[in-house]
């Protein structure tokens, strides 16, 4: 059974911005995916973990991981920021990194919006320009460039000379004319200076997030405390693309982790609709009916799927319980879905609002609607595995969560249309109050109205892709 500090996800990734959900939970936490809050970055970031504890760093001290590895010393070129910028210099491979691109953005990088890509494939390219300009390489232009006005503000006031601190740091890799070995002492001498220099100065670093990656992280540390020797040291590097034997090692220690079998199942789902192949659209539109094809014919997606990788993590334990994963994920699409019409519904109607207002918005939003009732279909499956959740969510005490799932448990056995269950749900997340009978007043308005989705849904496919290129 899950408990609190396990971190189990009833969706793709914890909640953490203060933004208002008005239909779906917003304590996601206690049952159904472990860990997949780590659902956000790379797959990468766990390999570096792993890299970090066999290297000797201690993973409980890491809350400055964006910026450098603590251990006896700071260790720079262990830094997420190394990696990021390091993986986008152009000779690294083919796989990027890009943890943290929101987090330093106006904090301690500035991105040109006329340059193409993101904050580290600009400053990448900055690094390369300043190499370029050799032997009268213009750091200047380069602070100017690449740093946040804020940073540069704050670093004036405390006296940093960042055109010293770069020249200390970066000058040395100026002259180096292997273009890799350049480009790693570039990302390395970059990544010094400043980390370097946020650390010697608190006040550029307070209340800013420094890790960046927790759920990643924290997903990790579970897996690597319960991996085998073998599987630490296979696991262990900080190599950009996976191999086959690492994507091997990685699924067998996932299957240790408790409940585990969940996330290779959802796994198992994406290599049997194969990403490599097909558009992520596409995919993610298949994952939609993906309880008709498990119920219909489970033996089809094992024996594809092992056909094609033949994964010994995919064993007994795995397979046996496809049909309840694959429900989970439609009860998360259908709270997607609810998420998007709420948002969308409570933007255009004034309260209050009534049962026939929704249905009135389901007969003008055919597709949206057609996407949330499907779920119906689903009625007399949905009751066992409803009730398996709702056990699991009373013994972790999961609030609204509990709330959202007995509200729809009762609504489905009392046969309630999905208009009527809807404002059941909102109900439940004190979105709405009933003023009179069938009449509810709204108690707060959309702070976003973009169609919502499967939390985490596009990361997962980036994680199978990767593994089914390593594997294959």
């Amino acid at each position: 059974m899950a408990t609190p500090d396990e971190r189990i996800f009833i969706s793709g990734t914890q909640e953490t911005q203060s933004r208002t959900n008005l239909f779906r939970p917003k304590e996601l936490r206690e049952v159904v995916f472990p860990g997949m809050g780590m659902i956000m970055h790379s797959l990468f970031w766990v390999k570096h973990t792993f890299a970090l504890a066999e290297y000797g760093y201690p993973l409980t001290d890491q809350d400055a991981i964006l910026l450098w590895a603590t251990g006896e010393e700071p260790d720079y070129t262990e830094s997420l920021l190394y990696y990021c910028v390091y993986s986008n210099m152009g000779t690294a491979g083919k796989m990027t990194v890009n943890a943290g691109q929101r987090a330093t953005r106006d904090w301690l990088f500035r991105k040109d919006p006329d340059q193409p890509g993101g904050i580290y494939a600009q400053l990448a390219r900055n690094l390369h320009r300043l190499a370029e300009q050799q032997p009268v390489p213009d750091y200047e232009t380069f602070v100017e460039a690449s740093f946040a006005p804020w940073f540069r503000t704050r670093c004036d006031e405390l006296g940093v000379d960042l055109v010293a601190e770069l020249e200390d740091t970066v000058g040395s890799a100026l002259d180096e004319t292997e273009p890799e070995y350049q480009e790693q002492a570039l990302a390395s001498g970059f990544a010094t200076a400043v980390g370097r220099v946020v650390k010697s100065h608190s006040s550029l670093r307070s209340g800013k997030d420094t890790l960046v990656i927790s759920t990643t992280f924290s997903f990790a540390r579970r897996v690597y405390d319960t991996a085998t020797p073998e599987q630490r040291s296979t696991l262990g590097n900080t190599r950009l693309e996976f191999t086959a034997g690492e994507a091997t090692a990685l699924l067998e220690a996932v299957g240790r982790i408790d409940h585990g079998e969940h996330f290779l199942r959802s796994l198992m789902f994406m290599l049997y609709l194969d990403p490599t192949a097909h558009r992520r659209d596409e995919i993610t539109q298949q994952m939609r009916h993906l309880y008709d094809t498990v119920t219909e014919d489970p033996e089809e997606i094992v024996t594809t799927v092992q056909t094609e990788y033949s994964l010994s993590a995919f064993d007994d334990r795995v397979v046996e319980g496809l049909n309840a994963t694959a429900f989970y994920w439609v009860l998360n699409f259908f709270m997607a879905d609810g998420e998007t019409i709420a948002r969308d519904l409570l933007d255009e109607i004034d309260s209050p609002i009534d049962v026939g207002d929704v249905r009135d918005y389901f007969d003008s939003n055919s597709s949206t609607a057609d996407r949330y009732r499907s779920f119906f279909r689903y009625t007399d499956e949905c009751q066992p595995h409803l009730s398996t959740l709702l056990t699991e969510l009373r013994e972790t005490d999961a609030g609204t969560t509990v709330t959202f799932v007995e509200t729809l448990t009762a609504g489905l056995d009392e046969g309630l249309d999905p208009a009527a269950l809807f404002l059941e749900l909102l109900a439940s997340q004190g979105t709405v109050t009933e003023k009179s009978e069938g009449q509810y007043l709204s108690s707060t308005r959309p702070q976003n109205t973009n169609a919502a989705s499967f939390y985490g849904i596009g990361p997962l496919i980036s994680w199978a892709e990767t593994l089914a290129t390593s594997i294959r």
